[in-house]
């Protein structure tokens, strides 16, 4: 068999396979052996059917069943041979020859080929996980306010720091506002608003001083060229707005009866502590995302190699894909999609090269390392999947099956598990943690009830 294998640029080879006449010969007539075997052509007993009767009846299958089987074989010496990673590969011009030869084209996308730095003792920088009583206070005050109750203010008008409750609607160049390209703040009923001077629009609450429960006013808002609502930017906005309700925040003191109500039977003290490990917890999540930064960041540096383009091509349309949908859900037209398209292809792939040069890092790693996806981790990563989208681990499993995705889930754990052998066996140097490093929300939403409900829907809007 004669192989003959060119290495072309971005990741890419082509493979000439000659197959000798004797090699061609004996698995045509082992195909044709089999046809025989199970014939059935009127004349002649099973099994017992004349070998040129046979060719003669089934040519065209005997041809097809026999190309398939060189290109696969010669494939597969070339692929052995010649050490190849193949990660798809494309047959082109197979043909049979007068003298009985067979030959064929393999078009090859290879995975890049490159040494690993070493990769043990990658040097990161990160601070010293420490939960002080601050960071605990800090964070039992958010949940205090979110334990908040809200009475009715009678006798006297709104003032600053009050919540009123109001209808309220926009008016812009002599049109009412779209809801598709403004969001909430085109209108709202029974919206709940904090009164600040940073809630909402800027001068909004500021307008609402000093009107009583039923009353109703009409004012102007200009909004500068920075907004980041576009129809809106540079634009005097006529809002109307009708006070429905006004209320004061009543935030309790803690007791263990009011620790009892989070969940029953537990303590005050229980629930510092608890808070305790929950923001230590936190921290060590935070800890593991910069260390993975920074070692990432490291194997980036230390390496540079060619990329299969097809690949990349494939991540850059998934990336597309990905930020053109959270766009959409975030109320973008598709004209605002099509104005935006150069800059989403851009980032989408250079996006997309980083994480391609990743997987292979990652992948060479873990090979060397020996690092695999167990079975009973596959079934675990299903099982909190299952429980994440309310089915039951066998249904979901059916799914799994059915799409064929079984060696992605393993593919996602042997890289989580990857970045977990880099990150225990990095040189690590601690510094000192920043001064009440705690002042997240930890991922808790509406803990200080500084917002209407719409305004918080807004404002999550334009912080993604």
């Amino acid at each position: 068999m004669n192989i003959h294998v060119e290495r072309l640029p971005d990741c890419q080879a082509t493979m000439r396979v000659e197959i000798p006449a004797e090699v061609v010969q004996k698995e045509r007539k082992g195909i044709v052996a089999m046809f025989a075997a199970q014939a059935k052509i009127p004349g002649f007993r099973p099994g017992k059917v004349p070998a040129n009767v046979v060719e003669k009846r089934y040519a065209k299958q005997i041809t097809e069943q026999l190309q398939s089987k060189l290109v696969e074989e010669g494939y597969r010496e070339g692929i052995k041979k010649e050490e190849l990673e193949v990660l798809g590969v494309n047959v082109e011009e197979p043909e049979f020859h007068l003298d009985d030869t067979f030959s064929f084209v393999a078009k090859i996308q290879t995975a890049p080929e490159f040494s690993l730095p070493e990769y043990k003792n990658i040097p990161v920088e990160v601070p010293r996980i420490e939960v002080t009583d601050h960071d605990v206070d800090h964070e039992m005050e958010h949940m205090r306010s979110r334990m908040a109750q809200y009475e009715d203010i009678d006798g006297r008008p709104i003032e600053m720091g009050d919540f009123v409750v109001i209808d309220y609607g926009g008016v812009m160049d002599g049109v009412p506002l779209d809801e598709k390209e403004t969001g909430q703040l085109a209108k709202g009923e029974d919206a709940w608003l904090r009164m600040g001077e940073d809630t909402f629009l800027p001068g909004f609450c500021e307008q609402l001083v000093g009107l009583n429960v039923g009353e109703s006013k009409d004012f102007d808002i200009t909004l500068d060229d920075e907004f980041p609502a576009e129809p809106m930017r540079g634009k005097v906005v006529n809002y109307h707005a009708e006070v429905k309700g006004l209320k004061k925040q009543v935030i309790p003191d803690w007791t263990d009866e009011m620790a009892g109500k989070i969940e029953e039977g537990l303590t005050l003290e229980a629930l510092r502590e608890r808070t305790k490990e929950q923001i230590e917890g936190y921290k060590k999540m935070q800890r593991n995302e910069e260390m993975t930064t920074q070692i990432l960041e490291y194997l980036d540096k230390e390496l540079d190699f060619e990329l299969p383009q097809q690949v990349v091509f494939g991540e850059t349309q998934r990336q597309v894909n990905e930020i053109a949908q959270n766009i959409a859900q975030r109320g973008a037209t598709e004209d605002d999609l099509e104005e935006k398209k150069d800059e989403i292809i851009s980032y989408a792939s250079q996006q997309a090269e980083a994480n391609v040069k990743t997987s292979f890092i990652l992948e060479q790693i873990a090979k060397k390392e020996e690092i695999r996806a167990e079975e009973n981790e596959i079934v675990g990563y299903c099982s909190q999947l299952a429980a994440q989208s309310n089915v039951s681990l066998n249904s979901y499993i059916k799914q799994v099956q059915k799409a064929n995705g079984f060696g992605q889930i393993a593919n996602r754990i042997v890289t989580s598990k990857t970045l977990e052998f880099l990150r225990d066996n990095a040189s690590v140097t601690e510094t000192e943690p920043p001064a009440h490093d705690c002042e997240h929300d930890h991922g808790h939403e509406g803990h200080d009830h500084d917002h209407s409900h719409d305004e918080e829907s807004a404002s999550d809007e334009k912080a993604e």
